[in-house]
C-alpha cells in the first residue's frame, strides 16, 4: 500500500492511498468464493455455482461490497503507517476510473488531526489571589436583587419618571369633535398611543402628577376604532388619574418573612453563606481558566478549523431555538444569532483548545479516570435523582453517555490538579502560601 500525505492547514490533511492490484483481485476473489458458499441457485450444488453465473447475478453488489471493505482497510492502515490521531468524521473520495481487480484501487481522504500540544511546568503559572470575603457592598447588593424579586406595581405621589405606568381618561377629538373616550385605561411611558410620536409622548407624561391633562396631536391608525376618523389628523387629550410604579419592599423583618426566614439578621447569614459559596466557585473557576489560558500562551497550537466550525454553528443553533422559544420569529433569530456569530467562534475556540489542554495535562500528570470513579459519580447521581444504581447505569448504556462522564471526570480531575498546584501571589507578587507561613 502506498499513502501521499499532503497538509491542507492546520490539522487537516489529505491521504492519497493507492492499494495494489493483488490485493484488490484477492480481497475479491475472497467475496466470490463466501459467495458461492452462502448462496443457494437452483440447478446448481453449493459451492458449486460458475464464476460467471455469480458475476451476472452478484457482481455489482460484490463490487460494492469490496469498494467499501478496501476502503475502510486502506483508511485503517493508512492511519496507522502515518501515526496520525484523527479527529471528526474523514471524508472519502473515490476516483471516477471503473473499478477494476487488474488495476491498482486508488481513493482520497481528507480529514482532520489532533494537534501536537506540549504543556508546560503547572507549578510555574502565578495567578493573583483574590478575597473569598463577601464585602458589605456586595451582601446589600444581593440583598437589593432579592428585594428587586418581591417588587409590585403601586400607586405614587411623585412626579411620573420614565418606566412608570399611568392609569389615565383618554378623549380622542377629530375637528374639534369628541369621536371616542376611554377611561381607566392603563399606559405606560415607554409604548405610545399609536398615532402620536413617541418622543412628544414620553416628554408631555414625564414630569406630570396625578390631575394634570395633556393633549397630543394624533394620527389617527387605519385600525383605528371610529372608521371615519382613520388616516386623518386629529388631537389626543389624556387626563392623568393614578402614577403607578414598581416598587421594592423595605428590607426588614417582614420582607425577611416573605423569604421564609424568622428575621433579617437570619436572611442575611444565609444569604452571606451562599454569596461566599457561589464566589469560592467562581474564583476557582477563575484559577482554572487563567492556568489554562498561560499554559497555551506558553506553547500555543493549532486547533483543527472544521471541529471549531462544527462547535460553533451548534451554538448558534441552540441560541437561534432559544430565541424562538421566547417569542422571536425564525428570521428574528436568525438575525441576532448572526450579530452573535464572532462571539460563539470565539467561545468555541476557547472551548476546544482547553479540551485538548485538559486531555494533555491529563496525560502528562498521568491523571487517570479508573472504574471506581466512574461507579462513584454514578452512585452520586443515582442518591441525588432518588434511583438504583442499576437504573443509572443502564440509563447511561442505553444513551451511551459513559463516554461523556468520563470526559467530564478527567476534566475535574485536571483542573483541581491545576487549582492545587499553580503558585498563587497577592498583589505585589509575593507567594500567598509563603506569605502565611511568615505570618
Amino acid at each position: 500500500m502506498e499513502v501521499q500525505v499532503e497538509e491542507l492547514g492546520p490539522c487537516r490533511k489529505k491521504l492519497n492511498v493507492s492499494l495494489p492490484a493483488d490485493e484488490v483481485k484477492n480481497h475479491i476473489e475472497e467475496l466470490y468464493r463466501t459467495a458461492n458458499k452462502q448462496y443457494q441457485m437452483k440447478g446448481f450444488r453449493p459451492g458449486k455455482i460458475p464464476r460467471k453465473v455469480l458475476e451476472k447475478q452478484f457482481g455489482e453488489a460484490i463490487k460494492a461490497q469490496a469498494r467499501e471493505d478496501l476502503v475502510e482497510k486502506g483508511f485503517r492502515e493508512a492511519v496507522l503507517s502515518q501515526k496520525l490521531d484523527v479527529i471528526g468524521t474523514p471524508k472519502v473520495e473515490l476516483g471516477e476510473e471503473e473499478f477494476d481487480l487488474d488495476k491498482p484501487f486508488t481513493f482520497l481522504i481528507e480529514l482532520e488531526t489532533k494537534p501536537e500540544v506540549k504543556v508546560g511546568k503547572v507549578k510555574e503559572i502565578e495567578i493573583e489571589a483574590m478575597s473569598a470575603e463577601v464585602t458589605d457592598e456586595e451582601l446589600q447588593n444581593g440583598l437589593q436583587e432579592l428585594a428587586q424579586a418581591k417588587r409590585k406595581l403601586g400607586p405614587i405621589d411623585e412626579p411620573i419618571q420614565e418606566g412608570d405606568f399611568v392609569k389615565v381618561d383618554q378623549t380622542f377629538l377629530l375637528d374639534g369633535k369628541t369621536v371616542l373616550e376611554r377611561e381607566g385605561l392603563q399606559i405606560h411611558t415607554g409604548i405610545p398611543v399609536a398615532g402620536t410620536d413617541p418622543e412628544e409622548f414620553k416628554a408631555k407624561l414625564i414630569g406630570q402628577e396625578k390631575g394634570a391633562e395633556i393633549e397630543l396631536p394624533i394620527t389617527f391608525p387605519e385600525n383605528f376604532e371610529k372608521e371615519e376618523a382613520r388616516g386623518k389628523t386629529g388631537t389626543l387629550k389624556m387626563k392623568i388619574l393614578e402614577a403607578l410604579r414598581f416598587q421594592a419592599p423595605e428590607i426588614d423583618d417582614e420582607f425577611a418573612k416573605a423569604y421564609e426566614f424568622e428575621d433579617l439578621e437570619a436572611l442575611k447569614k444565609e444569604l452571606l453563606a451562599r454569596m461566599a459559596e457561589e464566589k469560592e466557585r467562581r474564583d476557582k473557576r477563575r484559577i482554572e481558566e487563567e492556568a489554562l489560558d498561560q499554559l497555551f500562551a506558553e506553547n500555543p497550537f493549532d486547533l483543527p478549523s472544521k471541529i471549531i466550525e462544527e462547535e460553533t454553528e451548534g451554538r448558534l443553533k441552540q441560541f437561534i431555538e432559544e430565541l424562538k422559544r421566547n417569542g422571536a420569529s425564525e428570521e428574528q433569530a436568525k438575525a441576532q444569532a448572526e450579530e452573535a456569530r464572532e462571539e460563539a467562534e470565539a467561545d468555541a475556540r476557547r472551548t476546544i483548545r482547553n479540551l485538548f489542554l485538559i486531555e494533555a495535562i491529563a496525560k502528562k500528570e498521568k491523571l487517570f479516570v479508573t472504574e471506581t470513579d466512574v461507579r462513584n459519580e454514578l452512585q452520586v447521581i443515582a442518591s441525588e435523582n432518588k434511583v438504583s444504581l442499576d437504573e443509572v447505569q443502564k440509563e447511561f448504556e442505553t444513551r451511551n453517555l459513559f463516554g461523556e462522564l468520563r470526559l467530564e471526570l478527567m476534566s475535574r480531575k485536571v483542573r483541581n490538579f491545576l487549582r492545587e498546584n499553580v503558585t498563587m501571589t497577592d498583589k505585589k507578587g509575593t507567594d500567598s502560601k509563603e506569605a502565611e507561613k511568615k505570618a
